[in-house]
């Protein structure tokens, strides 16, 4: 899946992916913000003044991307999942399989 780099606190995303699934894989390096622990206990991100889950995301979005960039956007700010959206826009129309009136 990539690189593993334990003290990665920040990703950039230069190509926005596809899917919420490549999403979390490409930016779930930040949530662990360097916690390897080390023989004392203490983790590269503790070491550095990090706290895990406290990493940071920088996306390059281009206009084909922006549906699922906000849409992975609004549920990150609301504490909602992210699995489960589209990068369709009539998914998120009423009627739509993710959007107004869908259950």
């Amino acid at each position: 899946r990539g690189l593993d780099v334990p003290e990665v606190d920040h990703v950039v995303m230069f190509d926005f992916p596809l899917n919420p699934i490549d999403y979390l894989h490409r930016a779930g390096r930040t949530a662990r913000g360097g916690a390897d622990r080390d023989r004392s206990g203490k983790s590269e991100g503790q070491r550095r003044g990090v706290r895990p889950g406290n990493g940071r995301v920088t996306a390059l979005v281009a206009k084909r991307d922006r549906v699922l960039a906000m849409a992975i956007e609004n549920a990150v700010r609301n504490g909602e999942p992210i699995d489960g959206l589209s990068s369709r826009k009539s998914d998120y129309l009423p009627g739509g399989r993710l959007g107004a009136g869908s259950s």
